[in-house]
């Protein structure tokens, strides 16, 4: 359900913002969580964390609105590849068991 969500908001900035930036900031991103707590979004690296925090904020917060969704806070995380690698290991290891 997160990937719809996402896929539907991505494709509505994908229209507000040139080609370059839409693909420098938006393309490697998701949404990892949707509560009534917020919304949590994964970016590849600190840089785009900072961006997002200052200068697409306000663009994600009302597309998400535009799609039903009214965070009370959006938090954006840095994913990395290694702990994403651990998760599935971890998870593979449970299953074993």
């Amino acid at each position: 359900m997160h990937h719809a969500l996402w896929q539907s908001v991505l494709g509505e900035i994908e229209l507000t913002v040139s080609h370059a930036t839409f693909t420098t900031w938006f393309k490697n991103t998701e949404l990892v969580d949707n509560s009534d707590d917020g919304v949590v979004i994964s970016v590849p690296n600190i840089f785009a964390k900072k961006q997002f925090e200052v200068k697409f904020n306000d663009q994600v917060k009302s597309v998400l609105a535009k799609n039903g969704i009214t965070p009370r806070q959006i938090v954006y995380t840095i994913s990395t590849p290694n702990r994403a690698s651990r998760q599935n290991r971890e998870q593979q290891s449970i299953l074993l068991c």
